[in-house]
């Protein structure tokens, strides 16, 4: 809903952050728009919270009210969204625990330039005894397919394995869908491996140097082989301590990704993800699905249930409805996808969607139309927002927003960005962003300004509480640059900035 009202502003928001205590400019009456978020259109990684849940926060003493503004490169091209969090796929990798007897068997489905690279969580010490007789064999011929010697392998020193999380059994409650039962997969966490917990997140940010701290051992398939099951020969004392397989087959056409429902989820909110697999641009169909499921805290979550949709895609669903602090942050849904193609090749494909799980305990609730703040001589001293905030619980909460400009051919350019950190109480707030003169001088460029990365975040937990990416569409009256009162009287860093090209 919208709502006219009169108000008064006297507030000048400085270039860097500082109390908002200080001189106030005159100021003239205007008439705004008090608009409400829930008009707002939906942007790709928005976050609105579909409900306001308490938390636990770490204890602070109370601060003062910061704000302040900083102009941005107008030259670039401004575009609403945001970078997604990566998703990783692979072909595939093998855990295999500690003591285990059985023969490690993986499916090669492009034997041209394969290669299978074997970690181990055994100390460095360990590198003579290790890998003496490691060797790929074709299940079905029996023959050896690389050339690799048994001398000791190249190895550097093997990162401390922090000991496996315990496992949380009360997970399965967080965890039911809204329209179906509780998957019986989905009843029981359980720790993870030492491989796994010391070096998962480490594998999925930057896989070569993460792994390769570790002991191990590269074996490339040398001998012209069919696609078909290689055995791993494997040593005592490697199977003695927990391995790692990991299969990459850069001549294979054999694909899988995924697409997330958000990259950003919030508490009672579902979490799809529709998996694609293809071997080039034939759909796979008739795979097997199963995956784990990590928390922030490293539980593991074994067996998500997986729904074939046709077409090759498949699709699971994560509904997270808890509101404790080890499970606020970074979620992992790793899927592990096998089948056989048309042409008989068996094939394993891995692939880690990881997406963030936050419990909103305040929100955005009206934001009003940008006003123009005027000083002396009637020049602008500033360009402010006023935001209402509800809230379930006391806080020191952030607030930051864009404002662009539009070119002739309706392209946006980012002018400038406000910040303001201020504690709230639970119940109704207004924090005020405080576009400064200066910092919308440094553009030189005449508006309507438009709001947009409009962010409410946590400071006490470092999540982000509400984003509407498009600012409510909520824009500036013409502003000449003529008007702001810093005009000509920018600070040499600003300037010096300039003078090089950087704003």
């Amino acid at each position: 809903m919208r709502s006219k009202i009169l108000f008064s502003v006297s507030c000048v928001a400085l270039a860097s952050c500082t109390s908002t205590e200080g001189p106030k400019p005159e100021s003239r009456e205007a008439v705004i728009e008090r608009v409400s978020t829930e008009r707002a259109v939906r942007a790709p990684g928005d976050l609105v919270p579909l409900s306001l849940r308490a938390t636990v926060l770490p204890s602070r003493a109370p601060d003062a009210t910061l704000s302040g503004s900083d102009p941005l490169p107008v030259k670039q091209t401004f575009t609403v969204g945001h970078v997604p969090v990566r998703v990783t796929a692979r072909d595939f990798r093998r855990v295999v625990e500690a003591g285990a007897k059985d023969a490690v068997s993986v499916p090669i489905d492009a034997p041209t330039g394969a290669r299978v690279i074997v970690y181990s969580a055994a100390g460095p010490t360990m590198h003579a005894a290790l890998f003496r007789g490691v060797h790929l064999r074709h299940v079905e011929t029996g023959k050896v397919l690389d050339l690799a010697r048994d001398t000791p392998p190249t190895g550097g020193k093997l990162p401390d394995l922090a000991p496996p999380p315990k496992a949380d059994a009360e997970l399965g409650k967080y965890l039911v869908p809204r329209d179906a039962p509780l998957s019986t997969g989905l009843k029981k966490a359980v720790p993870a491996g030492p491989l796994d917990s010391a070096l998962g997140d480490a594998v999925r940010l930057t896989p070569e140097i993460a792994l390769f701290q570790a002991p191990h051992r590269m074996l490339s398939i040398d001998v012209p082989t069919t696609p078909g099951f290689v055995t791993l020969d494997t040593s005592e004392a490697l199977r003695a301590a927990t391995t790692m397989i990991d299969v990459q087959q850069p001549a294979s056409t054999i694909v899988i990704g995924a697409t997330r429902s958000s990259d950003l989820v919030s508490f009672g909110e579902e979490q799809q993800v529709v998996f694609d697999l293809a071997d080039q641009s034939t759909p796979l169909d008739g795979a097997m699905l199963v995956g784990q499921l990590r928390t922030p805290a490293g539980a593991r979550f074994d067996a998500l249930t997986f729904v074939s949709l046709g077409g090759g895609r498949y699709s699971t669903r994560v509904p997270v409805v808890s509101s404790d602090p080890k499970h606020i942050g970074t979620w992992t849904i790793h899927a592990k996808a096998t089948g056989t193609t048309a042409d008989g090749r068996s094939y394993e494909r891995d692939i880690d969607v990881p997406f963030a799980y936050t419990v909103p305990f305040a929100r955005m609730s009206h934001v009003t139309t940008p006003k123009v703040v005027r000083g002396k001589g009637d020049l602008i001293a500033e360009v402010a927002v006023d935001v209402d905030i509800e809230s379930v619980q006391d806080a020191r909460l952030g607030l930051s927003a864009v404002l662009v400009v539009r070119d002739a051919e309706g392209k946006e350019h980012p002018v400038a960005i406000a910040q303001t950190g201020q504690d709230i109480k639970a119940g109704a707030s207004v924090m005020t962003l405080h576009f400064g003169a200066e910092a919308l001088a440094v553009a030189n460029t005449s508006g309507p300004y438009y709001l947009r990365e409009l962010t409410l975040v946590s400071h006490g937990n470092a999540t982000t509480l509400h984003r509407l990416a498009r600012g409510m569409d909520l824009g500036t009256v013409a502003i000449k640059p003529t008007e702001l009162r810093a005009a000509g009287a920018l600070k040499p860093s600003l300037q010096e900035a300039i003078d090089l090209g950087a704003l």
